[in-house]
């Protein structure tokens, strides 16, 4: 990624997106869930109201890019629990297109906020 690439993504997801990037994820839509929000110019019909990562990836590889990509969240200091299907928690799902050979992994509800400061990661 540019850094106009960065500097154009919305600030709540800027670091999480450069992270999946970094790691190997082709990712290809964000956003924060509020940052486009806050200028009326925008225009916001099809904007998602929390924050999100898609990841572009091939059909076959979907089931076990979705565990990968939640595996390394773990190590990035996401917590995923999943006794609880509550709105607004953590989570990685995979998208199907019917008819499609590409798909899309969604990471849902993980902020820059939530992940290990760059300092943590190197204790």
């Amino acid at each position: 990624m540019t850094p106009e690439d960065i500097e154009g993504l919305d600030p709540g997801v800027r670091q999480l997106v450069v992270r999946l990037n970094e790691a190997g994820f082709e990712t290809c839509d964000s956003g924060d869930g509020y940052t486009k929000f806050l200028d009326p110019r925008n225009h916001t019909e099809f904007v998602l109201k929390y924050p999100h990562v898609f990841i572009r990836v091939h059909r076959a590889d979907l089931f076990a890019t979705v565990d990968r990509v939640e595996a390394y969240l773990r190590t990035q200091g996401v917590v995923f629990d999943r006794t609880s299907l509550s709105e607004g928690q953590p989570s990685v799902v995979g998208h199907v297109e019917p008819n499609d050979l590409w798909c899309f992994v969604e990471v849902a509800n993980v902020t820059d906020d939530i992940l290990k400061k760059e300092a943590d990661d190197e204790e």
